[in-house]
């Protein structure tokens, strides 16, 4: 008998493709940044705080991964 944690992992969807599993990701920001906010995470709800900041006046960063 096998239980749920016996089965190996499989990639899916996005992970398949070479182009997509290839790819390191962005390199280190290069030097400081000074701004009013940093959002992390650009998700739905990361990319709405950008927004109504830059609204706002504000300078932002937004770091996703």
């Amino acid at each position: 008998m096998t239980g749920a944690g016996d089965k190996a992992a499989s990639p899916v969807g996005w992970d398949v493709d070479a182009v997509v599993a290839g790819w390191t990701g962005p390199g280190p920001l290069d030097g400081d940044r000074t701004v009013d906010v940093c959002v992390v995470g650009l998700g739905a709800s990361g990319l709405a705080a950008v927004e109504e900041c830059v609204a706002r006046g504000m300078s932002v960063l937004g770091v996703d991964a």
